[in-house]
């Protein structure tokens, strides 16, 4: 169970106390970069806190009021470490469990965080600044936006497609997977064909003219891109993950480990072909690949259930016409009004501004005619979401 309310409440809190404590250390107090280990210690001890004290709370509380399985933990002692029954030194199960996710860790970080290692060798630290400020302008919108769909996939999925479900029932888990990948898919594309034309202006706007003399804008454009495959995969690798059984879950982590390989080589090919642009077009690949698996599997998962469609994921060739048309649009308008502006109040800008709003008005409008019924079953998820 992932209770989503005291993590909510136990992460919120500890994300804003570790903004404020980063403000106080390293602006006020002016302590440089312990005022960053400060924050992150007195983010840790809150979440650690919050957890603990939530179990505390739960254990404690009046047991009439509370459903049996309304969490696994009933005893303090259950967190704590406990001498092995038997003869044993280490305790066999806990040892292949540990191993496991020790595994695992490894091949997230390989998948997640490997091209931060070919950066810190083979870029120079300039091209590593950009990156940062980049790819954490990026991970706002992952960790606020794509985290909590993702999440609350893992929980959805093992009820529609569990062993207690039949498979005749599969249908309508179907749509909502299909539905879901699909508002996957536009949003990507909104970022794929809106991003690259406001990258610089964004960047502008927030940094002044910090990188104006370097290529931060173009970067920060393909990684709009990335973006966009962040969000197709989240969703696509919760679902596999969610309804793999042991021996399938075998074969993920080998194709992982297979394009774990491919990833790092292409990063460091690209990275120096392309420099930044290259790590982050190898990132692209990595997601792309495994997106690609992801739909492999869901086809051989759904054989024989009509109702699914691996077309039907994407929207209509009209409306992709429409956000390619954006795209064309939007940078030509970035050619000869966007570059090298810092006012929000320009005229210069707000012509690039409303061009781009033009474009996504157009964009919206397109969706509504031709997506009308995929809005309408979102609503119905998100209305029955407690079911």
């Amino acid at each position: 169970m992932l209770l989503f309310k005291v993590r909510t409440f136990v992460e919120g809190s500890a994300l804003f106390l570790k903004a404020v404590s980063t403000y106080y250390y390293v602006v006020i107090k002016d302590d440089g970069l312990k005022g960053f280990g400060y924050a992150q210690i007195i983010y840790s001890l809150t979440l650690v806190i919050g957890y603990y004290g939530n179990f505390i709370i739960t254990i404690y509380q009046d047991t009439n009021k509370q459903d049996d399985k309304s969490i696994q933990i009933r005893s303090l002692n259950q967190l704590l470490p406990k001498p092995i029954k038997n003869d044993s030194f280490i305790s066999a199960d806990l040892y292949k469990l540990t191993g496991l996710y020790t595994w695992q860790s490894i091949q997230k970080l390989l998948l997640t965080e490997g091209e931060k290692f070919v950066l810190y060798f083979s870029e120079n630290l300039t091209s590593q600044a950009i990156f940062s400020v980049v790819s954490n302008l990026g991970s706002l919108i992952a960790r606020f936006f794509f985290q909590p769909i993702e999440e609350s996939c893992f929980s959805m999925f093992p009820k529609l497609f569990g062993e207690s479900t039949r498979r005749q029932d599969w249908s309508d888990g179907s749509k909502v997977l299909t539905m879901l990948m699909k508002l996957m898919i536009i949003i990507a594309l909104i970022f794929a064909a809106f991003g690259p034309a406001y990258s610089e202006l964004l960047l502008n706007i927030l940094y002044k003219n910090k990188f104006a003399e370097s290529n931060a804008s173009n970067v920060l454009g393909v990684y709009c891109l990335y973006v966009g495959f962040m969000a197709v995969n989240g969703v696509s690798e919760a679902f596999v993950h969610s309804v793999s059984k042991a021996d399938q879950l075998k074969t993920l982590n080998w194709i992982l480990i297979v394009i774990g390989f491919i990833y790092l080589t292409a990063t460091f090919i690209l990275s120096k072909l392309y420099g930044t642009i290259g790590i982050i077009l190898a990132n692209c690949l990595n997601m792309f690949t495994r997106i690609l698996y992801s739909i492999y599997f869901m086809n051989q998962f759904f054989k024989g259930i009509n109702e699914f469609s691996i077309r039907s994921m994407f929207p209509k060739m009209s409306v992709i016409i429409i956000y390619l048309l954006s795209f064309v649009v939007t940078n030509v308008s970035r050619i000869y009004f966007g570059q090298n502006q810092t006012s929000l109040f320009a005229v210069p800008t707000l012509i690039h501004i409303g061009i781009g709003a033009t474009c996504f008005l157009v964009v919206i409008i397109s969706l509504y005619f031709t997506e009308r019924s995929t809005f309408r079953d979102i609503k119905k998820v998100l209305r029955n979401k407690q079911q």
